[in-house]
């Protein structure tokens, strides 16, 4: 449903007054509207829209938006965390568009997504979007002292430690950090184990992962409907523990490496090795595992 809340918005621009001919586009964030607006990148590529006469821009969250228009040329999507494809998928059928792109026809709207998420890995996600657009800004908060946040690592595309799976012993840590820090009087506040679980296999998955977060979607979105999925394609894709906790070696085929980055190959691999070096990683746990993603 539309909102009040837009008329109180207070702009740091000035929209242009669309022409009559102007294209109607949908610009959407994939989670409430109090998450969205305070999405740099979001806002940055909202504010460019809008200011452009030849656009008639409105925006769509999920709890709320704008006076939609009722048959969009334009619909896009800024994806700032894994766990928001959920959102967008929920959002496509809400506009009676299909989920994936190849069952679009030419009454449909061009369906692009961009965002740090896509800009990383989009693979999981692409046969969702007609476009993906490879660029992102980025924010960043800090916290307090006396709440000790900790997550589990999760690993990400582009970076040296790309080719590391998430620790085994990683959720039993996080439990002895709350059992030491609890009697001192420090609130540790961990993120969800099993949640980095699922932005783990995300962020390393490849394209043969959207029919896993097509049923996880149906069974619920909920831990045990990954595992339902998994359990249903078994034979079909590699397990989780092969996205989630192999070490890969820096010999596979990464699902993203026809994918720029802002660093080479050859910079990631000299930065794992100068890291690798200072925690005795025994070389077995890097060697090649005669499975890559293409």
């Amino acid at each position: 449903m539309t909102s009040s809340v837009f008329a109180t918005e207070r702009l740091l621009f000035t929209p242009a007054t669309p022409n009559t001919d102007a294209i109607p586009t949908i610009f959407a964030f994939p989670n409430d509207y109090t998450v969205g607006i305070t999405s740099l990148g979001y806002q940055v590529v909202w504010a460019t829209l809008a200011m452009r006469s030849d656009m008639q821009v409105s925006r769509l969250f999920t709890d709320t938006h704008e006076q939609l228009p009722r048959e969009p040329e334009i619909l896009g999507f800024s994806m700032s965390w894994e766990l928001d494809y959920v959102n967008i998928l929920n959002l496509l059928e809400s506009l009676e568009i299909p989920i994936r792109a190849a069952y679009r026809g030419d009454r449909h709207p061009i369906v692009f997504g961009g965002g740090p998420v896509l800009t990383a890995n989009p693979e999981p996600f692409a046969d969702f979007f007609d476009v993906i657009m490879m660029r992102s800004v980025k924010k960043t908060v800090p916290g307090l002292r006396l709440t000790f946040g900790c997550s589990t690592f999760v690993p990400k595309a582009h970076t040296p430690f790309q080719w590391f799976g998430v620790n085994r012993q990683a959720e039993k840590r996080l439990q002895l950090l709350q059992k030491q820090l609890k009697p001192q009087g420090i609130d540790f506040r961990p993120e969800s184990y099993n949640w980095s679980i699922i932005q783990a296999l995300l962020s390393r998955g490849d394209r043969r992962l959207s029919h896993l977060l097509e049923l996880t979607r149906n069974y619920g979105d909920s831990l045990g409907s990954y595992r339902r999925a998994f359990k249903q394609l078994k034979g079909q894709i590699p397990n989780l523990d092969f996205y989630v906790h192999d070490n890969w070696s820096t010999d596979i085929v990464l699902a993203w490496n026809h994918l720029q980055g802002p660093l080479p190959q050859s910079t990631l691999i000299k930065h794992l090795a100068d890291a690798t070096s200072y925690f005795n990683l025994p070389q077995t746990e890097l060697q090649p595992l005669g499975e890559s993603f293409i």
